[in-house]
């Protein structure tokens, strides 16, 4: 270990920097925790994008993840939620599939939901922290549900509970990761 003055001196600065960008990333990670829906869908976003060798678009494109090919991706990740605070039952929502406005403009929307233990093992994919679907931009609309002005997909994490216009996504629409690889 060298003990001379500019050495010395180097560390310091070094320490210093890397301070300032401890510091950065606390605030970052205090952000993300304290959104943890915008955390999750940069994470899906990222998560495909790199699965799929795609490109992420800017924050307000009107798709997330554009490929080699040129197909055009919108993702969305979804929590678990519960039904209503006293049912065990849990479902993924998510919300405004096509755009605040129905402005979003894609070939297939990929919706990623955080696994329900309870049901990994009738999943496609029971290794997964999530669940995946793939659905055709032209086949999202009768699979989606309006609340006031937003359209959005909700789905129990139950695979035969199939009550919902979504249901079907189980038993058609649902991949491995393998599969999207």
């Amino acid at each position: 270990m060298t003990t001379d003055p500019q050495s010395i001196e180097l560390l310091k600065t070094e320490i210093v920097r890397l301070g300032e960008e401890n510091r950065a990333l606390r605030e970052r990670l205090s952000f993300l925790e304290g959104h943890q829906t915008l955390a999750l869908g940069m994470r899906g976003e990222t998560l495909i994008s790199d699965m799929l060798r795609g490109t992420r678009t800017p924050h307000a494109e009107a798709f997330d993840v554009k490929l080699p090919s040129g197909i055009r991706i919108e993702v969305k990740a979804a929590q678990l939620n519960r039904v209503a605070k006293t049912s065990s039952a849990h479902r993924w929502a998510w919300g405004r599939v096509l755009g605040g406005n129905g402005g979003k403009q894609f070939d297939f929307l990929i919706l990623l939901g955080v696994t329900d233990d309870r049901y990994r093992t009738q999943y496609l994919d029971p290794t997964s922290p999530y669940v995946c679907f793939v659905v055709p931009r032209d086949e999202v609309e009768p699979l989606t549900t309006k609340n006031g002005v937003a359209v959005g997909i909700q789905l129990s994490t139950n695979p035969t509970n199939r009550v919902s216009a979504a249901g079907v996504l189980f038993t058609k629409y649902q991949v491995t990761v393998k599969q999207l690889e």
